[in-house]
């Protein structure tokens, strides 16, 4: 599975046996895990009749914390996973350009719900429309002690916000974190499981990509 730091404080461990402790810090030994999600990214993406048209140019989004910004080794180093999300999506016959827009140790609330809404704006005024925006994150404000159902209405905002720009949304589950402990991994189950919740609650444009249980 993918192996990222999730930001400086609380770090994201999904298989122990593909990492390497080193330092106080987690490092990537596998790569088999990121093209893992890189796979199962594209093919949420291309079951969605949005990317039917195979050979069509498309502007995907990339948006969330340090998981998308690919954060590794102390912040000397950065593997996004949308660097070859694009030769994915090329090889199953879609040309896109994936931008990414990952800031490490971001919350949800009070930076990426005020952070997107801007960003999408800027894109909008360089004449650039995403069909898709990826959008990862709350593992962060988790950690702070923040409540699972304001940090969903947090993520709900994101998702209107690119429906408003005119974008389809893939909504990430959130990611374990190899410190927190007792409360944090509750919050995040009950968060995960609102995330999973979305589509039925009439938001068609939202497909949940359950990276958790894959």
């Amino acid at each position: 599975m993918l192996l990222v730091p999730q930001s400086h404080r609380f770090r994201v461990v999904l298989a122990p046996s593909q990492i390497n402790r080193l330092k106080g810090t987690w490092s990537i030994t596998s790569i088999s895990g990121l093209t893992s999600f890189r796979a199962q990214v594209v093919g949420a993406m291309a079951s969605s009749s949005s990317v039917a048209n195979s050979g069509a140019s498309y502007d995907i989004l990339a948006f969330g914390d340090s998981l998308t910004e690919g954060y590794h080794n102390y912040g000397f180093n950065f593997h996004p996973y949308s660097n070859k999300l694009s030769e994915l999506l090329a090889g199953n016959g879609y040309s896109a350009k994936v931008h990414q827009r990952g800031i490490s140790g971001e919350r949800v609330v009070g930076g990426m719900d005020r952070r997107l809404p801007t960003l999408l704006q800027q894109f909008e005024r360089k004449g650039v429309h995403f069909s898709w925006v990826i959008i990862l994150g709350g593992i962060n404000d988790l950690g702070y002690g923040a409540d699972p159902n304001a940090v969903y209405a947090g993520l709900q905002s994101l998702y209107a916000a690119c429906h408003s720009h005119g974008a389809r949304v893939l909504a990430l589950t959130v990611l374990q974190n190899a410190e927190s402990m007792g409360d944090v991994i509750d919050d995040r189950a009950r968060l995960n499981d609102l995330i999973r919740g979305t589509p039925a609650a009439g938001q068609d444009y939202v497909t949940v990509l359950d990276v958790v249980r894959r």
